[in-house]
Parts: C-alpha cells; structure tokens; sequence
C-alpha cells in the first residue's frame, strides 16, 4: 500500500499532457477510459479553437490531483438551442462579438465530464485543501494569460463530495445547469433488458432487428481501423450537419482526433463499423473499461438510417457489447 501523502503540495501547470507520467495522471482516474492517452489524442488533434493546460499537484516529484483544462473563445449563447436559438439568431448574430469571451475552462471539450482526480495515495481529509491549490493554480493562470472568464465544464453532483464542493464556493465559483449526461445500468441478459423497456418500444425494437440482415457489423481497434478515418470523418459531418443542436467547436472534429484514439487508447477504443454491400455507411466510436462503456460519437449515411434500422441495430450492438462483458454501466454522453 502506498503511503499517505504528507507535507506541502505544488501545483503546476503543463502545457502538454506529456510532460505528466501517464501512470500517474491515470492513478487519480482510475478504471476511466478516458484517461491519460485519450487526452494526448485530443491534445494532437489539430483542434484549432482550444489550447489546452492541465493542472497538477505535486508533493515532491508525485502526483497527487489532477485536471484538465482548455482555453477557447467562448460564446454566451452558445448554451441557447432549439427554437429560442432560432428565434434570436438575428439579435445573436448582430452582438456576437460583446457575447464572446475569452475563456479558461476546467475539463475537456470532448469529454462529458470534468476529470478532476485525487491520487489513491492522498488523505481524503486533505481534498479541500488540494482541491483549493488547484483553483488558486487556475487563477493565477488565467491572470497570467489575461483571461477573465473561468469556468469548470461538467462538474456532477458526484464530483464534489469530500470538500471539492466546498473549495469551489470559497474560489468564488457558483454552480450552473448544464447538459446532462446519461447512464443505462445494465442488466445480467438481453431479455432482461428487452423486458425493462417499455411494451410499444420492446415491440418496436424486436420488430427492428427481426428484419433481412442487410447490415455487416464489423469490430475494430487500434491501426487496424486507420484505414476508415476518411469516411469516418466525412459521416460525422454529416450527422452533425442535420443534427437539431449547434455546439460550434465543441461538436467540431477532425480526422486527426479518429487517428489519434485509436492510435493511441488501445484497447480501451472500439469502432463499430456497419457496411452495407461492402460500403461502410455508419460508424460508431466508443470507449470503454471493465466498468465503463462510453457511447461517444456516431455517424450515419442517411439513406441508411431508416432504410436499415440503424439506430436501433448499433443501439442493440452496443447493449449486447456490454451485458457479453459484464460491463453494467452504459454511457451514452450529452448529445446521444
């Protein structure tokens, strides 16, 4: 067992995820698939609107705490969506320059939570006080870098438990609806599941998958999918595009970002590939561990959708995925 971390903490902010060891940074996150390669592959992206930072606390050269953190420009509205987005857009348009601010963001915007994570080695009793370290760390950054807007991205009830809570009040931050994320806990078989859903929609989905199988399903990991990057690319656009929210550049992605998962995560990274005579006409990327199953980003051809069932038929993939795996907790992230 590790001993407790004792005596003073510094806190420090790295421009690059590499500069942190992996093992370290995934020991104050552990059992998320979303972790230490996962933020390199986001880091490499080529996202042009982000710049990214990530605050460490170190007690002598070990990590105890960690988050990241992004700097972007953000816009005011950018929360307002469906018909009062489309209402105002005239109004928005015309005051988009006062709406945008500069911003320095704890999180990631391409992650549906905020990773602030504590060493298994630190002292529950000393959260708040490192929890604090950090937004003092945060301050000074942004100061630094004259920004003016701070913001945690998708801190849950959850996250702050065991004084975090309380050392986000005392830097003055104060808590705001956000987009909420939602988790299916999955039962022990798939007519358990079946049977939990209501009986129009259980109908509905057996009626579904008891159509032709047309559809080739197809698992990839690592390299062996770099090949589907391209169109990958080009079917998330076009699920975006018709999609009924607009979250600017924190919905945008680039070929870079497909690379670099599945380059980089390992086996924690999944793709689904559904093809239909040989042509792939959706893909679904996720990421998981033993616990976790994340539902992250999908693409469609939209001839395909309806013609084949596809939400149902890569839904049902995924469930089964996880009840083969005994992984009982589904994800299916903001946007889903």
């Amino acid at each position: 067992m590790n001993a407790s971390v004792a005596g003073k903490i510094e806190v420090r902010v790295h421009r690059t995820i590499r500069d942190i060891p992996a093992d370290a940074w995934d020991a104050c996150f552990p059992g998320d698939p979303e972790g230490w390669a996962y933020y390199l592959a986001t880091e490499e992206a080529g996202l042009a609107a982000f710049s990214w930072a990530y605050l460490v606390a170190w007690s002598g050269d070990r990590v105890v705490a960690a988050v990241p953190a992004f700097i972007t420009d953000y816009r005011l509205d950018t929360t307002i969506q469906g018909a009062a987005r489309s209402a105002l857009k005239p109004v928005l348009a015309a005051l988009r320059r006062v709406l945008t601010l500069r911003l320095l963001s704890l999180g990631s915007p391409l992650a549906d939570k905020c990773h602030l994570g504590f060493s298994g080695a630190l002292p529950v009793a000393r959260r708040y006080e490192v929890a604090g370290r950090l937004l003092e760390g945060l301050e000074a950054f942004a100061s630094a870098q004259r920004i003016g807007l701070l913001a945690a991205k998708d801190v849950a009830d959850g996250d702050l438990l065991e004084g975090v809570g309380e050392a986000f009040e005392a830097a003055g931050f104060a808590r705001q609806p956000g987009l909420p994320n939602a988790v299916l806990t999955l039962p022990e078989s798939e007519a358990a599941y079946l049977a939990s859903l209501p009986a129009a929609v259980r109908r509905d989905v057996r009626r579904k998958l008891k159509r032709p199988a047309l559809v080739r399903v197809e698992e990839h990991r690592g390299a062996a999918a770099l090949a589907l990057v391209p169109r990958m690319a080009e079917l998330y656009e076009i699920q975006r595009e018709r999609s009924g929210a607009d979250f600017e550049q924190f919905e945008q992605l680039t070929p870079a970002y497909f690379r670099g998962v599945l380059e980089h995560c390992g086996g924690a990274a999944v793709l689904f590939a559904y093809r239909v005579d040989e042509q792939l006409v959706a893909f679904n990327l996720c990421y998981h561990t033993a616990r976790v199953f994340i539902d992250k980003f999908i693409g469609f051809s939209l001839p395909a959708v309806r013609a084949h069932n596809l939400y149902v038929l890569s839904w049902m993939n995924n469930v089964r995925y996880c009840i083969a795996r005994n992984i009982q907790a589904l994800h299916t992230g903001q946007t889903g």
